[in-house]
């Protein structure tokens, strides 16, 4: 990441939006217009003494800014020279987060959404029966920003101390004001390009924990979380204090409330009133707002200055290896053990995981390898506008994003795709998957790669080779029973049950008759032996959890089938289109039969990754309350999931599939990107390029 911030390229686009925020000088007097002038030189000039580890931040400017109603605020205004650092660490972060740790909860600083999103999202709920809500307010917020915990998050994501040396400057800034100069020991300087982007890291811990129990609406600091009943929103109450407690923060308890929508609140400019809601917006509020933020859609800093506890005199410039080393370090631990262990490799899935989406992330600099976008609610409109995406639904534009940060889309609501967008993700090498609420797979829309003709021809012909269907069939069955056993093996070491025990002792069993089975009838016979002692062995789980869990069925009777269901249809469509990428057909099968419109080819390569990739993620979320019965409604279609849970569970499963883990060729990798060398290994086989295909497993 570090290398990537040195890029003239980079830097220039930086400029350029430095440059359009039109933004003022900072201390060393250094305008935009003046930094332009000979800009090539001043950007290589910049990049030299990042390069070289001379670079320091200059002192911020902070200017008090008067406030409509009165009183003043203050922003802190780095130099021109370091917004342009901080909005290109900025440009490469925020794909980073978005991809893997932002939730839909949060509305400001963000690609595609803005206050009036937030807004239409409170009257979304309104209209759902939620009649009460917390209007809630950290007090001091960006002030108090601990910057511990703050860059110990960072450093899930960022593998690399010379950028995190790099945060720390600028938020340990030196702030030069009226009051004199002083230094930063909490908070981050509002004014910066990249402050934004770090408050939204920061609580997105409170935006996990709010949003599986309660409907909830995030722009900065100020959010309100939507409530049936005075009862529940005093009990969210009482959940965000224990979280912002974590964090070092507390509500402002002249601003926060509880308050019917009969009774009238104001949030984000807007007044609510019974029915009706009026525009009144606020000094500092944008209707949109642009990924990257800058110092004119940043809220200034309400403190920063010698009087507050937070400020100090200046000091020495601080290094990692001081106070802050300890949750560095063990964070970046954490992060390197994962991808250097290889006794570690899938330890994301041990039960007693801190929450269904922690552990490993994407390291520094990674991108997933398919880029997905789930549509999730009905009524939207699928469209795009020259090289953007356009989600819509009636007028208004749900998300606007790049074409090319879009690898496949997934639809599982009712919805129009108009035909130039579909083929306009044909000609971008946009794969299109259609499924539905109860987990049910409809077909994929994908461009045929070039070279597909020999690898298909050699599926064909392999098709009607008993002996190579009966091995390969083997080492897929083989792959998916021992993934189930280390599953309840894991689970087995932290509680002593008789019914984890009987479970581990008949996927022995299976895995022993798979390696001996004579055909293909025996070997399917012994698939479905070890699946039943494994579903065994969840139910037990589950029911210790208060769930219950009936037989395996589709559709789904109860909410865990309904889940597997969801969870099972996500990741057939990332086998299908890696496979259609690897050149193979998705329905030509050697474990399960062919037959019309069932994708029997990609259900084969799923198998090795079911337990890996879906059934871990999705019973830690059924263990640790993080879905609820409300969540899912039966219908005479089966049970449907809420579209909340939906998005629960896409946002777990994506993070699963991003995860970093170690491949066999001892290089860091995710799972995501195993899949695809295992569709890759598969058709090298079939063309007889390598002699034998093997299972992806964990241990």
């Amino acid at each position: 990441m570090f290398e990537r911030l040195l890029s003239p390229s980079l830097l220039t686009d930086a400029f350029a939006r430095v440059r359009a925020n039109a933004g003022a000088a900072g201390y060393d007097g250094q305008s935009v217009g003046e930094f332009d002038h000979g800009l090539e030189a001043n950007i290589a000039a910049l990049a030299a003494e990042l390069a070289s580890g001379a670079y320091e931040p200059r002192a911020l400017l902070q200017v008090p800014i008067a406030k409509p109603g009165g009183g003043t605020r203050k922003l802190c205004i780095p130099a021109v020279r370091d917004r342009i650092l901080q909005t290109a660490a900025a440009l490469i972060l925020a794909p980073v987060l978005e991809a893997n740790e932002f939730e839909p909860v949060s509305f400001a600083y963000r690609p595609g959404r803005g206050v009036q999103m937030a807004l239409a999202e409170v009257l979304r709920h309104r209209d759902d029966g939620y009649e009460w809500l917390l209007d809630a307010d950290i007090d001091d917020f960006f002030d108090r920003i601990d910057h511990p915990l703050l860059l110990a998050k960072l450093a899930r994501h960022v593998a690399d101390e010379r950028v995190l040396q790099l945060v720390l400057d600028w938020i340990e800034g030196e702030v030069r004001g009226p009051g004199g100069s002083w230094t930063m020991l909490r908070g981050i300087p509002q004014g910066s390009p990249l402050s934004p982007l770090l408050a939204n890291l920061y609580l997105d811990e409170l935006d996990e924990a709010v949003q599986v129990r309660y409907p909830m609406v995030r722009y900065a600091d100020d959010f309100v979380v939507l409530a049936r009943s005075r009862d529940e929103a005093e009990s969210a109450r009482d959940l965000i204090i224990e979280v912002l407690d974590r964090l070092k923060l507390s509500l402002n308890d002249e601003k926060t409330r509880i308050v019917s929508f009969d009774e009238g609140f104001v949030f984000l400019g807007a007044r609510f009133l019974s029915g009706a809601m009026v525009l009144e917006w606020r000094e500092g509020r944008s209707a949109s707002t642009s990924p990257i933020s800058s110092e004119a859609q940043c809220e200034p800093t309400k403190a920063g200055q010698p009087a507050d506890g937070g400020a100090v005199a200046r000091r020495p410039r601080r290094s990692l290896n001081s106070a802050l080393a300890d949750a560095l370090h063990e964070a970046l631990a954490e992060s390197a053990s994962v991808r250097s262990n290889d006794d570690r490799r899938g330890a994301d899935i041990e039960p007693g995981a801190a929450e269904l989406r922690d552990g490993p992330q994407p390291y520094a600099g990674h991108q997933p390898r398919l880029r997905t976008l789930h549509i999730t609610e009905g009524g939207c409109y699928l469209a795009h506008a020259g090289d953007r995406i356009l989600v819509k639904k009636r007028d208004e534009v749900l998300r606007d994003l790049p074409a090319a940060y879009v690898d496949l889309v997934v639809v599982s609501a009712h919805g129009l795709l108009s035909t130039p967008f579909m083929r306009f993700c044909c000609e971008r090498g946009i794969d299109l998957a259609l499924t539905d609420a109860f987990g049910r797979w409809y077909g994929l829309l994908s461009r045929d790669p070039v070279d597909r003709i020999a690898t298909q021809r050699a599926q064909f012909q392999r098709e009607q080779d008993p002996a190579f269907v009966l091995e390969s069939a083997r080492v897929m069955v083989l792959g998916k029973l021992v993934n189930s056993r280390t599953l309840m093996r894991r689970y087995a070491r932290r509680r002593q049950s008789d019914f984890l025990a009987t479970a581990i002792a008949g996927l022995d069993h299976a895995v022993d008759g798979a390696r001996q089975a004579v055909d293909l009838e025996v070997l399917r016979g012994c698939e479905g032996a070890g699946a039943a002692a494994y579903f065994d062995g969840l139910r037990g789980l589950l029911s210790e959890a208060g769930w219950a869990f009936g037989p395996r069925s589709r559709p789904a009777m109860d909410a865990f089938n309904a889940a597997l269901n969801y969870g099972y249809s996500i990741l057939l469509a990332n086998v299908s289109c890696l496979m259609r990428q690897a050149g193979l057909s998705p329905y030509v099968g050697f474990l399960h039969a062919c037959r019309q419109g069932h994708p029997a080819g990609a259900s084969d390569l799923v198998e090795e990754f079911r337990a890996v990739a879906v059934d871990a993620v999705i019973l830690n979320a059924f263990l640790r309350q993080r879905l609820r019965e409300t969540d899912f409604e039966p219908t005479a279609e089966g049970m449907r999931i809420s579209v909340s849970a939906r998005r629960l569970l896409i946002h777990a499963l994506e993070g699963r599939l991003n995860a970093p883990i170690e491949g066999r060729e001892s290089e860091a990798t995710d799972l995501r990107r195993q899949i695809e060398r295992q569709t890759r290994l598969f058709a090298k086989v079939l063309r007889g390029e390598t002699t034998a295909y093997r299972a992806f497993t964990i241990r």
